[in-house]
């Protein structure tokens, strides 16, 4: 049980670091609070435990058992100033890198790659459609000790208000 934990926390560490870092670039988007709307699919990994949810609970992140969640992001003036999205960096035991990014018009595109508890690859996709509203995707091949599997991510924005609320 404690590789399916690892596994699953694992992708969906990657996948939460990397959609917070790459919602804003060039002054897409606008300030204030957006609820972010994810669906993983993990290539057959089995759902998440009551213990697992409890734990994405609280971190903040309401993940029902379709593997869906949503959370919330308080977007800064420096974020959304920025010229491209930010490097991923380290996270913990984690750390992943993008490469070959290219951002044209209201889309941004870049292949990563991680090492740390999880290894892998893969590529995203990010485009705004108006400032209020982008969507996305990433796919990811990634091993976490051993354990291979593919994980497909997709996820959506959308700006709730001007004013974050505290603690944000």
């Amino acid at each position: 049980m404690r590789s399916t934990r690892t596994l699953v926390f694992g992708a969906g560490a990657i996948s939460l670091a990397m959609l917070a870092s790459c919602a804003a670039w060039a002054g897409h988007g606008k300030v204030g609070l957006w609820k972010i709307t994810t669906k993983m699919d993990m290539g057959g990994m089995p759902q998440l435990s009551p213990e697992q949810m409890a734990k994405m609970r609280s971190m903040g992140i309401k993940a029902p058992m379709n593997n869906t969640f949503t959370t919330e992001h308080c977007m800064t003036a420096q974020e959304v100033a920025m010229s491209r999205p930010p490097e991923i960096g380290h996270h913990g035991k984690q750390e992943c890198k993008m490469q070959n990014m290219k951002a044209v018009g209201q889309s941004v595109s870049a292949d990563m790659v991680c090492s740390g508890e999880a290894n892998g690859s893969g590529h995203f996709t990010l485009n705004y459609d108006t400032p209020e509203h982008y969507s996305g995707k990433m796919s990811m091949n990634i091993a976490v000790h051993g354990h291979a599997m593919a994980s497909t991510t997709s996820f959506e924005g959308r700006w709730i208000s001007a004013t974050c609320k505290a603690g944000q």
